[in-house]
C-alpha cells in the first residue's frame, strides 16, 4: 500500500471505519478522525494517538494525504467536498479495507445474517491456532474487547458487508457465505440485483481459492452453480453437502453436534460443543470450522476454541438484570434475525416470559418487510415498540410507514404490544409493567436502542 503519512477517517465512530483506523495506527500511520458523536470506539483510538474532531468541518482534513469515509457519509459532507477541491483522494471504507487485505491472504465473511458471529468465531480459532491473524469485525469480539486485531501473520479476516456492493472491494483467497435473502432493498431495489452481487463476490475470489457456503440455502446453491473456480465447499444438514451437520443436541438452548466430511473430506469428523445459545450458531460455527480446516488448523484447536467462544457484543449479550430479570441486547434488525433470536431466548430461558423492546432500523426496511416484521415480532409474548431509527432514508419514505402502524397491525392479531413515541420514558414504563422475576428483557435493534439500554446499568 502507498506509504501515506497522514490519513483522515470520516465517520470514525462507526464499527467498520474505527476498525481500519485502529489497524492504521498499529501499522504506523498518523491518523485523524471525525464523526457526529463521540463513543467508546473513538475513545480507544484517541488513547492510541488519533486526533479527533467532533462534527464535520473543512479544516478537519488539513494535512491529510488520503481520506477514508464510511458508506453512510454523503458526497455533500463538508470534509468530502473540501478534499475533492484540494485534490486529496477520497475512498470508501471498503476500498481501504481491500487495500489492507491485498498485502495478506484475505478471508472475507459475507451473508445476510450471522456474518459478525462467524467472523468472530473464525478470528478466535485462527488466534488459538497460532497464525496471528489480522481481523476487522462488524462487532466487538468479547474475548478481545475489540472489533479489530492487528496480527503479524499472513491471514487477514474481514467481515464483508453487501450494502452498495461494498464486499466486491475486498481482496480474498478464501470466502464464507452464511446465507442470502432479500436485504438492503433501498439500494438493490429487488432480489435479483442482490443475488447477482453475491455471485460476483464468489467469482471474484482467487481462482485457486475456496468459498465455504451454507449448502442448505437455495439462493446460495443457485448462485454457486457452474462455478468451477474457485472451489465451492458446501456445509449444512443436507446429506449432499461436503461437510454434514449431524446429531445436534441442545443443553438448555446451547448446542453440541458432529461435523462430518464426505468424499475427499471424509477424513474429517469433529465433535463440536458451543458455549453460546441459539441453534443458528451451529451453522455459523460449522462454517468457521470448515474454513479453518481447509487452511490447516488442527481439529483439536478448532474444538477447544469453539467450546471456549464467549460471543460478540450485541449478539444475545447479557448486559444486566432488572428486578431480578435478565436483560439482553441484540443487534437483530431484520425479520429473520428477530425470529431466530426470540426462539433462541425462549429455548435458553424457557421458564421466563420474553419482553421484547424493539427499535426498527430504517423506514425503508420497515416498509419493504412490513408483514414479515409483524409475523416475527408477534412471536414474543410482550412487545414494546419505539419509533423507527432513521438511517439513509429519503424523505419520501418517511410518511409511508412508522412504528404505530406496526403496533396497530399487531394489536389486530391480539398481541400484547405497546408503542412509545418517546424512548425517554421506556424504563419508567418497564418499571410499571414488570413486577416480578418471571421475565427476560430483550432489547433489539441496530440503532440507538442498545446505548439506551446500557445507560440504565451505567
Amino acid at each position: 500500500m502507498k506509504n501515506y503519512k497522514k490519513i483522515h477517517f470520516i465517520g470514525v465512530s462507526g464499527i467498520g471505519v474505527s476498525g481500519v483506523a485502529y489497524l492504521s495506527i498499529m501499522m504506523g500511520f498518523k491518523i485523524t478522525g471525525s464523526s457526529i458523536e463521540r463513543n467508546e470506539l473513538v475513545e480507544r483510538l484517541v488513547d492510541l494517538g488519533m486526533r479527533y474532531f467532533e462534527g464535520h468541518r473543512e479544516d478537519n482534513i488539513d494535512g491529510a494525504e488520503l481520506i477514508v469515509r464510511s458508506a453512510a457519509v454523503s458526497d455533500e459532507n463538508p470534509e468530502v467536498v473540501a478534499a475533492k477541491k484540494r485534490g486529496i483522494p477520497v475512498i470508501l471504507y471498503s476500498e481501504y479495507l481491500g487495500m489492507l487485505m491485498a498485502d495478506k491472504i484475505g478471508i472475507a465473511v459475507a451473508g445476510t445474517h450471522g456474518k459478525t458471529t462467524t467472523t468472530s468465531m473464525l478470528a478466535n480459532i485462527l488466534y488459538d491456532g497460532g497464525v496471528n491473524p489480522t481481523v476487522v469485525c462488524g462487532g466487538i469480539i468479547s474475548r478481545f474487547a475489540s472489533n479489530a486485531l492487528y496480527g503479524k501473520g499472513e491471514y487477514f479476516v474481514a467481515e464483508a458487508c453487501e450494502y452498495r456492493e461494498s464486499f466486491l472491494n475486498l481482496k480474498k483467497k478464501y470466502a464464507v457465505i452464511t446465507n442470502v435473502e432479500p436485504e438492503h432493498l433501498d439500494y438493490y431495489k429487488n432480489s435479483e440485483n442482490l443475488l447477482l452481487s453475491f455471485r460476483k463476490f464468489i467469482l471474484q475470489t482467487d481462482k485457486d481459492g475456496v468459498v465455504v457456503v451454507n449448502g442448505d440455502d437455495e439462493n446460495i446453491l443457485n448462485l454457486s452453480r457452474n462455478v468451477e473456480q474457485p472451489n465451492v465447499v458446501r456445509v449444512g444438514y443436507n446429506s449432499k453437502n461436503d461437510f454434514i451437520i449431524e446429531e445436534p443436541v441442545s443443553r438448555g438452548g446451547v448446542y453440541s453436534y458432529r461435523l462430518v466430511g464426505r468424499k475427499k473430506y471424509s477424513s474429517y469428523t469433529l465433535g463440536l460443543e458451543l458455549n453460546i445459545p441459539g441453534k443458528f450458531n451451529i451453522l455459523n460455527s460449522s462454517l468457521a470450522a470448515v474454513l479453518s480446516i481447509l487452511i490447516g488448523i488442527e481439529a483439536d484447536v478448532i474444538k477447544k476454541s469453539l467450546a471456549n467462544y464467549t460471543g460478540t457484543m450485541r449478539r444475545i449479550e447479557r448486559i444486566g438484570d432488572f428486578k431480578r430479570n435478565p436483560v439482553f441486547s441484540d443487534y437483530g434488525h431484520h425479520p429473520t434475525e428477530i425470529r431466530a433470536t426470540i426462539e433462541a431466548i425462549k429455548e435458553y430461558l424457557p421458564d421466563r416470559k420474553v419482553v421484547l423492546i424493539f427499535q426498527p432500523h430504517q423506514y425503508s426496511r420497515t416498509l419493504f418487510f412490513f408483514d414479515e416484521f409483524v409475523n416475527s415480532l408477534s412471536l414474543a409474548p410482550v412487545v414494546v415498540l419505539t419509533e423507527i431509527y432513521r438511517q439513509r432514508d429519503p424523505d419520501d419514505i418517511i410518511g409511508k410507514v412508522n412504528s404505530r402502524k406496526l403496533y396497530e397491525a399487531m394489536r389486530k392479531r391480539g398481541v400484547d404490544v405497546y408503542y412509545l413515541d418517546d424512548m425517554s420514558g421506556l424504563w419508567n414504563f418497564l418499571d410499571d409493567k414488570i413486577n416480578d422475576d418471571g421475565y427476560v428483557l430483550l432489547f433489539m435493534g441496530a440503532g440507538s436502542i442498545d446505548e439506551y439500554a446500557r445507560s440504565y446499568f451505567k
